[in-house]
């Protein structure tokens, strides 16, 4: 019997017996508005602060709206300095992000093709990599699970969303695609559950990581880059090949309807760059685009928002519902954001909810779950007619302090949260039903 089992045994017992003494429920508040009068239907707790999840992803859509434009776009460059002798690039290669998460490796192929075709097959200088346009950083929130995907590093310069899938070979060996070459504690956790599955994990240094793929790439067309490494380059560049991402509003889009963390920080940092650049944190540069944002609803009392980062991928986040739903009514005003939202049996994280007949694509909304938070942003369709704007959260406090308590969440607390949410997502159902059938 080793210590580390010795260890985990004693924080599985210490867990059990923690929650057995635990008898509150979990708080729940929610508020329901006409958009058309902006009369209130219903409400309960509508002042409290809870721990708002994803649905805080609001903030960063509609700064990034109102501050880049729904049109703008991110590019990522490849570019050179010095001349091509021959086949020899006599100076350095340069691989630069401003912000596009979705680059895809299809993206990597166009520019090791771009290579080929100017007849470049090495270079004598340096592959450089430049994704310093603002914050790096290799994990979003420390206390998640340290092989979540959704938690993985984000910067400039990022590769399909910084997750890769990783597989096993017959003999029982791990590979992932495409290739990383980090071996971080993700690695570890999946080889020793053994799952014969795919699975993602997490990429943390995204910029390199994306680096190391087109130099593969590059390898298979017969080009030799030598290793990457961070740095400026010496001299003039000029560039070889740009990709441009998605335009804003159809990345903000997937953002909301899947609820992708990545997307949402990337945007985040980017926006609030252009108003203040050098954020050293998540935090910082969050706080800056809420304050840009909240002087444009200065009618709303924001005492107890807490906002930790782009995403909501922090237990620490708070919002209360009346917040939200100012969010909700400046974004309808502002850029119709239903259309961006998920609908209910319908797309993205509400694809699977309230799919009874008479009740279908009723509701576009965010949604938002952390461990032992949950909560619903958006608008109903109420059979009555018209258009309501609704925010409802649920948080267990008591729940949450148990699982922040562990070194490394067990299995058996992620087990128990899975439920609560499923519970706490059911009794958001009813409500729903309640409100689309005009009962309040």
């Amino acid at each position: 019997m080793t210590w580390r089992f010795v260890a985990a045994m004693a924080v599985i017992i210490n867990f059990c017996a923690t929650l057995a003494h635990i008898e509150a429920a979990p708080r729940t508040g929610y508020i329901l508005i006409d958009a058309n009068s902006g009369k209130q239907l219903a409400a309960k707790s509508e002042n409290t602060a809870f721990i708002p999840a994803s649905t805080m992803k609001l903030v960063t859509m509609l700064s990034a709206l109102d501050l880049l434009g729904p049109v703008h776009r991110f590019e990522t460059s490849l570019s050179a300095t010095g001349d091509i002798n021959g086949a020899v690039l006599e100076g350095d290669l340069v691989l630069q992000g401003n912000g596009d998460v979705e680059l895809d490796l299809n993206d990597l192929m166009r520019m090791g093709l771009a290579l080929r075709q100017l007849g470049i097959r090495q270079t004598r200088g340096r592959f450089l990599v430049s994704d310093n346009a603002f914050l790096r950083v290799n994990e979003i929130n420390r206390k998640q699970p340290l092989d979540a995907p959704y938690n993985a590093g984000v910067g400039p310069l990022s590769l399909s969303f910084g997750r890769v899938t990783l597989r096993s070979h017959d003999n029982g060996s791990l590979y992932s695609n495409p290739e990383l070459i980090e071996r971080g504690p993700a690695w570890r956790i999946a080889s020793d559950a053994k799952r014969e599955r795919a699975r993602a994990i997490p990429v943390r240094d995204v910029g390199m990581h994306t680096a190391h793929s087109l130099r593969r790439i590059a390898a298979e067309l017969g080009i030799d880059l030598p290793m990457p490494q961070r740095d400026a380059p010496r001299a003039q560049m000029r560039k070889i090949v740009t990709i441009q991402s998605k335009s804003l509003v159809e990345m903000i889009e997937g953002m909301m309807v899947y609820s992708n963390n990545q997307l949402a920080e990337t945007i985040g940092l980017a926006t609030a760059n252009t108003l203040k650049p050098g954020s050293q944190t998540l935090a910082a540069s969050a706080v800056i685009l809420w304050k840009d944002l909240v002087a444009r609803l200065p009618e709303t009392d924001w005492q107890g928002f807490t906002i930790t980062n782009h995403s909501g991928l922090d237990p620490n986040a708070r919002a209360t519902p009346a917040q939200l739903a100012a969010l909700l009514d400046y974004g309808l005003a502002r850029h119709q954001l239903p259309y961006l939202l998920p609908a209910n049996a319908w797309s993205g994280s509400l694809s699977r909810r309230l799919v009874e007949k008479g009740r279908l694509q009723r509701v576009w909304s965010k949604t938002g779950s952390i461990d032992f938070a949950a909560a619903l942003a958006g608008y109903l369709l109420p059979e009555t007619g018209g258009l309501w704007l609704f925010a409802i959260i649920s948080d267990d406090p008591e729940r949450r302090s148990v699982y922040d308590g562990m070194p490394e969440p067990s299995a058996e607390i992620r087990s128990e949260s899975r439920r609560w949410e499923r519970e706490i997502k059911a009794q958001h159902d009813v409500m729903l039903r309640q409100w689309i059938g005009g009962v309040f």
